[in-house]
């Protein structure tokens, strides 16, 4: 009911990566970023794959009684509603107690706590919503070059190659979904949040970012193939000029989402790769436009 999909911080760090030359830091950040999505993303098609019937939520985000939570992916099944905390960690870890580190001593966030909050704050939400249904958490690892040296044993920890034993309890229980798990999981997605009020991004500017329509494939910058379609000069990626357009669109909205939208605004953000008489025509027929004459701007369409 509510697929994984890329958000605005990681699409944020992706434009910014194109258009500019980020510090350590932020490509870092970045990094972790894609590598989180790419290890959700797999855990929820593998879910989907082999876990039967039931109701897929992934990313989801809740303010519980002043704070934020972020559940990577819950599974409705008939008989409990599953959690997972989802890593694509790698590497060698030593578990110490709660402490998890590495042989260089880098330390890693220990995810057995940050379950145990997520799953303490859902059981609230779901008491809020007078709603009985029982849970069971679990900390996923879906990379195989992940290992855990003196790994609890009596925690609710999932290493890859235990993944189709685990399917095998998912498939253990018959049941059927019910109008309650529809609106168990309608309840749920009423309250999620579409966007952390606190993220932190770098710091950046429109005049400070290059101009132009970047590849769909490889990200870098399209050349004008012909009327209709542009061109990656790397990857040889062919894409409909109006498609791309729009995408960059997209991206003006997701970068500067207080400023308006406009010919002259669009046209300076793709590098004047087609003429303002162009982007005109593509902005009337996708978007709604008010004003007059100079003063006009678009605005979606509802």
């Amino acid at each position: 009911m509510k697929d994984l999909k890329e958000n605005r911080e990681l699409l944020v760090y992706r434009s910014l990566n194109a258009r500019s030359v980020l510090d350590e830091e932020a490509l870092n950040c970045l990094r972790q970023l894609e590598k989180g999505f790419q290890g959700e993303k797999y855990f929820e098609q593998w879910l989907k794959e082999n876990g039967g019937d039931g109701i897929v939520l992934s990313d989801l985000l809740f303010e519980i009684g002043g704070s934020f939570v972020q559940i990577d992916s819950l599974f409705i099944k008939p008989d409990k509603m599953y959690v997972f905390n989802v890593k694509n960690s790698e590497g060698d870890y030593f578990a110490e107690g709660e402490r998890w580190s590495t042989p260089a001593k880098k330390e890693m966030k220990n995810p057995l706590l940050q379950l145990k909050r997520s799953e303490a704050l859902l059981t609230r939400l779901l008491q809020d919503k007078t709603i009985n249904f029982p849970l069971e958490p679990f900390v996923v690892f879906v990379n195989p070059r992940f290992h855990l040296y003196n790994a609890p044993l009596d925690q609710p920890i999932i290493y890859y190659p235990q993944l189709n034993r685990f399917a095998e309890k998912l498939n253990q229980k018959r049941g059927r979904l019910t109008a309650f798990h529809d609106m168990l999981a309608k309840k749920l997605l009423d309250s999620h949040v579409e966007e952390y009020p606190f993220l932190k991004l770098p710091g950046y500017g429109f005049e400070g970012l290059r101009k132009g329509i970047v590849c769909l494939k490889c990200r870098e910058f399209y050349q004008l193939l012909n009327r209709a379609y542009f061109i990656c000069p790397v990857c040889k990626n062919k894409e409909r000029a109006e498609s791309s357009i729009l995408r960059s669109i997209d991206e003006y909205k997701l970068l500067f989402p207080e400023k308006k939208i406009t010919t002259d605004s669009i046209h300076t953000w793709c590098g004047g790769i087609k003429s303002k008489k162009a982007i005109r025509k593509i902005l009337y027929e996708n978007y709604g436009n008010l004003g007059n004459n100079r003063s006009s701007y678009f605005v979606p369409l509802r």
